[in-house]
């Protein structure tokens, strides 16, 4: 017969918490005694939203250097059939640009996501500078950013595959 005694150990606010494991035969209790340590880090499930979504699509997109931005380049991805989706910045106040890339999202039958700001969605696809402490500094507005490319499929993926029901299509290899 075998023994085994745990301790476990961890504070109430930590994501990450040890198991001591000893496992011992009680006739041999010194001779046959091996002690295991196990660490275990608690991962938070966070519901999605869209800002959190396009956040990691946008991070797996630029890691594959599979985005696009400005009103030149986006255009030219849309018209070439490169583009899988296209965010729009509802703060763009200029009505042509927004007229175009509605229109031409709509021609090619490419989803067209609306987000509220431009300055956030410039941050997200990394037109930004990091400071020392890793908070963003002089961010560059967007109003148009296209995803060529989504990179590692993700949970935000998922959500706005789902959300805004855009066709999946096939990594090229």
């Amino acid at each position: 017969m075998h023994g085994m005694d745990l301790l476990i150990a961890g504070t109430p606010n930590s994501s990450i918490f040890c198991v001591l494991v000893h496992h011992y035969k009680p006739a041999h209790f010194f001779e046959s005694s091996k002690w295991y340590l196990l660490v275990f880090w608690q991962m938070d499930i966070v519901e999605l939203d869209l800002n959190s979504a396009v956040r990691e699509v946008l991070k797996n997109a630029t890691a594959a250097n599979g985005l696009t931005c400005g009103l030149h380049e986006c255009t030219k991805a849309i018209v070439q059939r490169k583009a899988i989706c296209c965010f729009l910045a509802e703060s763009c106040n200029e009505a042509a640009y927004s007229s175009l890339i509605e229109a031409l999202c709509r021609e090619q039958e490419i989803p067209l996501i609306s987000f509220p700001d431009g300055k956030t969605l410039g941050e997200m696809a990394g037109l930004c500078k990091l400071d020392r402490q890793g908070l963003p500094r002089k961010v560059v507005a967007s109003s148009c950013i296209v995803v060529k490319d989504i990179g590692e499929e993700s949970r935000g993926w998922k959500y706005l595959v789902d959300k805004y029901r855009i066709p999946v299509v096939s990594r090229q290899g």
